[in-house]
């Protein structure tokens, strides 16, 4: 953050103390209760600095945070994303095909383990001759723990329906999302101001496909071919978004105020380049009695260089980020076969492969 007020208590003290001597003529000594009680104003003083620094840094976008940025938000119409509930297509079966219809009341709750809850939207009809029916179910609460179900896993009736033998997710869950954290809302704020332009520039249209969920990691407009727009979309965690997803980001960017008629554009998943990690790590002798703690490290190290892959499109897979993390983390010596440096496209993110092999050597 930026000091736009600078507060040094060690100066501030010694100033404070020759103002207090110029005045008296006494000299002051550490001892004395009038340098005690200068000393002691020094603590609210750098408080009050503190605070002052803090509000004015918040007057600018890049520092920024909660409520104010919500404010800030709001003069640049761009509301923060609020959470949104998972969906999920359901299909409930009969044991054996009945002389009449059968009827799934809207409401009827479902779930994969007795406590996260989904709720059919509108009734599901099995029509007389049918065996089965599908409806769209919604998460009772708004958030990503409801995401991520495959077909079959959503399989418990909370509310029996009479006639019907069985209820299981046909599609995975998805579409839930959290609140939009500060750092994709500030950019978000940044990236409002292309969205004033009808020229279809790259960063408005990922601007307006950023406001379809707050569950995109990243974005990027890529010109396909002549007169295409392709716009690669990057979840949490590299996951495929959902056609749900894809065609709330077509909507967003398709209206005739965000794209010349020229342009066609396309949606599309990012492409995952898969990459290995293998390593040997050595620490030194001296920190032996550290090692228990380096090998915490050098794991965790591990974990978050590939977390960080997973946060962006395109750029490049660099394996000395990784080295220069292990050796942060406390490794004397890195022996790195996998991975080698590997330049990204726009539509491409970096997805490693499961179970990395790391390798403690032993102390050298």
């Amino acid at each position: 953050m930026i000091d736009f007020v600078a507060f040094d208590a060690q100066k501030e003290l010694q100033s404070a103390v020759e103002r207090y001597e110029a005045v008296t003529g006494e000299t002051l000594y550490p001892g004395d209760e009038h340098y005690m009680f200068l000393s002691q104003l020094m603590t609210p003083l750098a408080a009050i600095a503190g605070q002052i620094n803090e509000t004015a840094n918040q007057n600018l976008l890049k520092f920024s945070a909660g409520t104010v940025l919500d404010e800030y938000g709001k003069e640049n119409d761009t509301e923060r994303l609020a959470a949104h509930a998972a969906s999920v297509t359901m299909k409930f079966s009969l044991s054996s095909a009945l002389a009449f219809d059968v009827t799934v009341p809207a409401g009827t709750r479902v779930t994969p383990d007795g406590l996260l809850i989904f709720t059919l939207d509108s009734d599901a009809v099995i029509p007389a001759g049918e065996t089965s029916a599908q409806g769209t179910a919604t998460a009772e609460e708004a958030g990503t723990k409801y995401n991520g179900f495959l077909p079959g896993q959503i399989n418990s009736l909370i509310d029996p329906v009479e006639y019907v033998g069985s209820a299981e997710n046909v599609t995975p869950s998805a579409g839930g999302s959290e609140k939009e954290d500060d750092d994709s809302y500030r950019e978000r704020i940044r990236l409002s101001r292309e969205a004033i332009s009808t020229a279809g520039s790259k960063d408005a249209y990922e601007y307006w496909a950023k406001t379809a969920s707050a569950d995109l990691v990243d974005v990027k407009a890529v010109k396909t071919s002549a007169g295409v727009v392709t716009v690669y979309l990057l979840m949490r965690d590299a996951a495929e978004p959902s056609q749900k997803i894809k065609d709330a980001v077509f909507e967003a960017c398709s209206s005739q105020k965000r794209r010349p008629l020229t342009d066609q554009v396309l949606v599309a998943g990012a492409e995952a380049v898969s990459y290995q990690i293998a390593l040997t790590y050595y620490i030194s002798k001296s920190r032996s009695t550290e090692e228990s703690g380096i090998k915490t490290g050098v794991d965790h190290a591990v974990a978050s260089f590939i977390f960080a892959q997973k946060q962006q499109l395109g750029g490049n897979l660099n394996p000395d980020d990784l080295r220069n993390a292990l050796y942060a983390a406390g490794a004397y010596r890195v022996d790195l076969t996998a991975p080698a440096f590997t330049a990204l496209s726009d539509s491409q993110v970096a997805v490693a492969e499961e179970s990395p092999s790391v390798t403690y050597g032993g102390l050298l």
